[in-house]
Formats: C-alpha cells, sequence, structure tokens
C-alpha cells in the first residue's frame, strides 16, 4: 500500500487515506455532510417561505443536494462505526485476505482495538497511537 496503515483510496479527495490523514478526512467528511445538511434546511425554509418561487430548477438542486446529503451521512455514520471497533475500511472489507488478520475470528474485533476513548482519539484526532 502507498500510506501506513492504509484504510482505503478516497477517488473524491484523489489521495489514499491512513495514519497521517485519517483524521483529516474523517473531520472532512463530517465538515461536508454538516455543510450539506446546512443547505438542505436553508433550502426548505425557502421553499416553504416563497412557494409560489419555486423554480424546477431549485427543486432539482434540492434533490440532488438531498442525495448527497445521505450519501454523506451515511458515510460518517460507517465510518464513527469504524472508530469505535478501531479498524480500517480495508481490513473491514478484506479481513480474509489480509495475513495478519486471517487466522482471527471476525467477531473478538481488531487486535489493535483498545478501549473506546482510545480507539476514537486515534481515530478522529491522533491519527496513529504513540503521537
Amino acid at each position: 500500500r502507498c500510506v501506513r496503515t492504509h484504510d482505503h483510496h478516497c477517488p473524491w479527495v484523489a489521495n489514499c487515506v491512513g495514519e497521517r490523514n485519517r483524521a483529516l478526512f474523517f473531520w472532512f467528511v463530517t465538515c461536508q455532510a454538516s455543510e450539506t445538511i446546512w443547505v438542505l434546511v436553508q433550502a426548505g425554509a425557502c421553499l416553504l417561505k416563497y412557494p409560489d418561487q419555486a423554480s424546477g430548477s431549485m427543486i432539482a438542486g434540492v434533490v440532488v443536494i438531498f442525495f448527497f446529503a445521505m450519501t454523506l451521512i451515511s458515510l460518517v455514520i460507517c465510518h464513527w462505526w469504524l472508530a469505535v471497533a478501531n479498524i480500517t475500511t480495508w481490513e473491514y472489507l478484506r479481513w480474509r485476505r489480509i495475513s495478519y488478520l486471517r487466522s482471527l475470528p471476525v467477531d473478538t474485533g481488531s487486535p489493535f482495538s483498545a478501549s473506546l476513548t482510545e480507539n476514537l482519539a486515534v481515530y478522529c484526532f491522533f491519527g496513529c497511537a504513540g503521537n
């Protein structure tokens, strides 16, 4: 892999996500989800306040933003789960293909998992243990 603690290659940011930038990626996605929710709330308020001025292109734009919001929200929820479990996207998707995980039962979880607080700190703030 191209980075330490490889998580995944993200085509949207055109970069690999791993140990040193996973926290930045997580917060980037979280901020994008928050922004799309804010845009939906503002668009909904405009549509309710001025329903006679709603054009087809505005409604189409709101529908597109809605789908982006749902995608981003599901991505944030997925990454929160990965953070709690302290596993990477690659480990989750390819457990049986990774040499150091192959012999471990999936239901026991990651051998690198610590406490909930430590897992979230590593995943969301520090990037790697010991930093």
